[in-house]
């Protein structure tokens, strides 16, 4: 490599007004590197990931970022890469775990399924039933938007990428956060293959592998793959005997490249997952008597309130009243009268008592974060379906043509209890048989042509994109929402019965969205004017429409569902929403390859994400729906940035680092309500908010064998003014799940073991993510806390020079308890709980290869 010297010497004569916003961005990052002193090493290839081996020199790694392979250190993005490698060391196994690995990612969900990311501030889509709003930050699985999530993905897998700042001018759907693509292995051109054997604490038993048949050299190649995981849970329920949080999955890939032609290639892909789990638990961590859920229709001034909690009448006996059942001792004399008189005279109803929560509370301050009391009966279950066709034709050496078709299927039916208490405050009750309480059948389709013209001066894309997602068939929720203390049913069984009755629902969910849109995107090298200078520029229009509908029943499937309390029917049969919304997005960068290992660039892009519905939506006084769409949110996105490749001393080292600024628009937040008497998840606009911040990610090869990596993000992201949550306003407040704050470090040093017994590498990963706040601004307690996990891990490769690999990995090695997600609902639904993280696992791991460079 170059030396700093060198680099300067060579760029002082063509140093101009022109350069010196992209060189400021490179100035931190570079500050130690003026002792370097070896020449710089030969482009890699382009065409696929290069991993260099025994801690020799950095990994050199290839990213499709702009829908064409390019080296890494070569793009004018900001992007964390992970390799196969990169996956292993850090102990990613679930899409949740990416947040240790990823400066200014946050992995929250509600279940250890639902992955919900949070990048540089932006957000997920609706999490509501029966309604499809895709997230600021959209995952892509073989260059398809996906819902990849949770455990079972990463079995076989090539990269991970992820993108940061809007990216909409080049991929499939509008965002304005990001993309993060998933990319499996492909076919070769041999026999091959490996199989790998798990077993682990909590009886954890893992298999995956892969075969590769090189059928038809040159002509057709298969891969097939799959995993399997069966894992004990970590958590139990102390009421049922459930053991929750496990692992129960098998997935399968089958890939099939076909070359009819050396100009055309045809690579077709099927993949599944089956999850059939006990489910995620919930541990209550704190409820808010005072939250207000509602009020009496009663003629003014009788407007009476009903809190969560409290020392007033229990509502509970005002519905049992009013259909003749006593609870004795637990309701005021005289029925529903009585319970109505009561009720008025303290001013309002209480569902639960103070008495009975503190109970709780204190219970489960003795059972910890590993144990909980629910009577309700959990159940997680999934069936994913993808099937992906990628086309390419090189037409002339300057013209490929690339069309993408992806069909994805994802259904899913669960059971669970929000709160996690021996009251079904809030539980979802759906069954084994049911038909599942959401789902999402998509079709795409996108058509590109790429290009280099004008000299090989210009290269370019143009294309189309169209996306149609459904539920591919009725789904259907049922919920116990606010049901009565367990009390009740001592004092009177079928009295319970009725009232369980009374606060259940029952919802069918359908909509019918579409996305299209057209782009063009162009790169032009400007080396006439200044060597390695390069700008890059795109469009993007979108046209995007919804539709929602949500059909209310009672138990029996058949009838509307009357209020609980006056048996009136308050809200119709089907509420149903639709809207449609057109944008145009764009970007543009100004990259200078100062030399062939340094990169500064400067970028400005807008991104933009359709609006939506939200069903059910809350009511006014006068019984209007409010809040029952939302509008589109749009961001401005300004970056500068820096790749470097340089030495320090003898030290190889890397530098990325970028600073960024966001001008962020009709910010969609979503949080939790009451809406036609049940809780429901809905989106409000935020007016503004400001994002800033600023990345580093850096490798050091300080000795021989030994790999330093780490990260360190800054995230300032703030709501402006104007921005008011639930009558509170939200004015310079952190944006949700967006910590300020986050550290990561991975060191791995390789033991040679002589030839004829393999090499014995040593890996050690940290990541500290400090506090970030909830959606909900009424809780005192409205944070996360934060947390550190410590990974280590042992690989002895090539044992006795045979293709045999056998690993020892401990993940949370210091077993730290700490909340990943959770329903923290405390101000707007009267309680919060918390999912806790995996606590120690450790897994022995067993791989036998086979194949051209595997010899016995």
């Amino acid at each position: 490599m170059m030396s700093f010297e060198t680099q300067i010497g060579a760029m002082g004569a063509r140093l101009s007004v022109r350069r010196l916003l992209l060189l400021s961005a490179s100035v931190a990052a570079l500050s130690g590197s003026a002792y370097a002193q070896t020449p710089a090493p030969a482009e890699p290839a382009q065409t696929a990931r290069i991993t260099t081996s025994g801690g020799s020199g950095l990994e050199q790694v290839v990213v499709t970022a702009r829908r064409r392979s390019e080296r890494l250190q070569t793009v004018p993005v900001a992007i964390t890469a992970l390799s196969t490698k990169e996956l292993e060391r850090k102990g990613i196994t679930s899409t949740n775990d990416l947040a240790r690995a990823v400066p200014s990612l946050t992995v929250g969900g509600q279940t250890r399924n639902n992955s919900q990311f949070y990048l540089r501030g932006q957000t997920p889509g609706v999490i509501n039933q029966g309604v499809h709003n895709p997230a600021s930050v959209v995952a892509y699985y073989l260059e398809v938007p996906t819902l990849t999530s949770g455990p079972g993905v990463f079995f076989d897998m090539a990269s991970v990428d992820i993108l940061k700042g809007p990216q909409g001018t080049l991929f499939g759907r509008n965002t304005t956060g990001g993309a993060i693509l998933f990319t499996p292995q492909k076919p070769k051109n041999d026999y091959s293959g490996y199989i790998t054997g798990r077993v682990g604490n909590f009886a954890a038993k893992e298999l995956e592998g892969a075969i590769n048949l090189g059928l038809i050299p040159e002509k057709l190649t298969v891969r097939v793959s799959g995993a399997t995981a069966r894992r004990d849970g970590f958590t139990t329920n102390v009421t049922t005997g459930q053991k929750l949080d496990d692992r129960h999955y098998d997935s399968y890939r089958v890939s099939i490249d076909a070359h009819p032609t050396e100009e055309i290639d045809n690579l077709f892909v099927v993949d599944g997952r089956q999850i059939n789990q006990q489910g995620t638990s919930s541990i209550p961590y704190e409820f808010n008597s005072n939250a207000a859920l509602g009020t009496l229709p009663l003629p003014p001034p009788l407007n009476v309130p009903f809190t969560f909690g409290g020392t007033k009448p229990s509502i509970f006996c005002l519905q049992g009243g009013k259909a003749g059942y006593s609870f004795g001792s637990l309701c005021p004399a005289g029925g529903l009268g009585g319970a109505l008189v009561a009720g008025i005279k303290a001013g309002g109803f209480s569902f639960y008592s103070d008495a009975d929560l503190n109970k709780i509370l204190a219970n489960q301050r003795k059972l910890g974060p590993r144990q909980f009391a629910s009577d309700g009966i959990f159940m997680d279950q999934e069936r994913t379906t993808n099937v992906t066709n990628i086309t390419t034709w090189n037409i002339t050496p300057d013209i490929l043509v690339k069309n993408i078709a992806g069909y994805r299927f994802n259904r899913v039916n669960q059971a669970s209890d929000f709160a996690g208490t021996n009251i079904p405050i809030i539980r979802n009750i759906n069954g084994a048989a049911d038909y599942g309480e959401d789902a999402l059948e998509q079709l795409s389709e996108e058509f590109q042509v790429q290009g280099t013209t004008l000299n090989s001066k210009l290269k370019y894309i143009v294309g189309a994109y169209y996306e149609h997602a459904t539920p591919g068939g009725d789904t259907y929720s049922n919920a116990f929402q606010f049901g009565p203390p367990i009390e009740f049913k001592a004092a009177n069984p079928a009295g319970y019965a009725y009232l369980l009755n009374a606060n259940n629902s029952i919802q069918r969910h359908a909509f019918n969205d579409s996305s299209t849109s057209v782009f063009v995107h162009g790169e032009y090298d400007l080396a006439s004017v200044l060597p390695g200078l390069k700008f890059a520029g795109g469009a993007r229009y979108n046209w995007d429409s919804n539709y929602a509908r949500v059909t209310k029943f009672l138990s029996d499937g058949v009838t509307c569902a009357p209020n609980p309390v006056t048996g009136v029917t308050a809200v119709p049969c089907s509420l149903h929403q639709a809207g449609s919304f057109e944008a145009p997005t764009w970007s543009a960068v100004l990259s200078d390859q100062i030399n062939s290992n340094w990169l500064a660039y400067a970028s400005a892009s807008r991104g933009y994400k359709s609006g939506g519905n939200n069903l059910p939506s809350p009511q006014d006084a006068a019984g209007n729906y409010i809040y029952a769409t939302f509008k589109p949110e749009y961001i401005t996105a300004y970056e500068v940035g820096s790749k470097n490749d340089y030495h320090l001393w003898d030290t190889q080292a890397r530098s990325n680092i970028s600073l960024f600024y966001d001008n962020y628009r009709d910010i969609q937040v979503s949080y939790a309500t009451i809406a036609s008497g049940q809780l429901a998840s809905i989106v409000r606009n935020a007016p503004t908010a400001t994002i800033e911040g600023a990345e580093l990610e850096q490798v050091l090869l300080p000795i021989h064998n030994l790999t330093i990596g780490g990260y360190v993000s800054w995230l300032h992201a703030v709501f402006g003014a104007g921005s008011v949550l639930d009558g509170i306003s939200v004015k310079d407040r952190q944006l949700p799940y967006s910590p300020i704050f986050k550290y990561g470090a991975t060191a791995t040093y390789t033991i040679p073991l002589g030839e004829n017994y393999g090499a014995l590498a040593l890996t050690a990963n940290w990541a500290r993510q400090n506090h970030y706040m909830t959606a909900d601004p009424l809780d005192p307690v409205d944070f996360f806390k934060g947390y550190d996990v410590v990974n280590l891990r042992a690989d002895w490769t090539n044992i006795y020079n045979k293709p045999l690999d056998f690993s020892l990995v401990v993940n949370n090695l210091m077993d730290k308890t700490y909340a990943s997600g959770g329903y923290p609902i405390y101000g707007l639904a009267g309680f919060n709980s918390r999912i806790y993280g995996e606590p120690r696992m450790i897994l022995g791991q067993l791989t036998f290869r086979w194949g051209p460079n595997a010899k016995w």
